[in-house]
């Protein structure tokens, strides 16, 4: 079974979930905002917002699969403390779209 059958069926280990999958997400987000304004100077102001819609999205499903393993850890002060940053950045990237 492979590391994202795992997460998604809330099996894999928080850490694993929060920073493997976490870096390339911030990682394609960055990309995706930096083309999104681009294309928004460009005069392309709806390809820019499916761009921004598109990173909320993989946003979303990074945020599903941490939320699924949240309790996967070994004291669970980790798992109230991923639950309110994954509450927090959900909503935060919902009014910052």
């Amino acid at each position: 079974m492979s590391f994202l059958q795992r997460a998604s069926r809330g099996e894999e280990r928080l850490w694993k979930v929060w920073w493997q999958t976490g870096i390339p997400m911030a990682l394609l987000a960055v990309a995706l905002t930096l083309m999104a304004e681009d294309l928004r100077q460009a005069n392309h102001d709806a390809a820019g917002d499916a761009l921004d819609i598109l990173k909320l999205l993989f946003f979303f499903g990074w945020l599903r699969l941490a939320w699924r393993c949240s309790n996967n850890t070994e004291r669970q002060i980790w798992a109230t403390l991923a639950r309110l940053a994954i509450f927090i950045g959900f909503g935060l990237a919902v009014v910052t779209l």
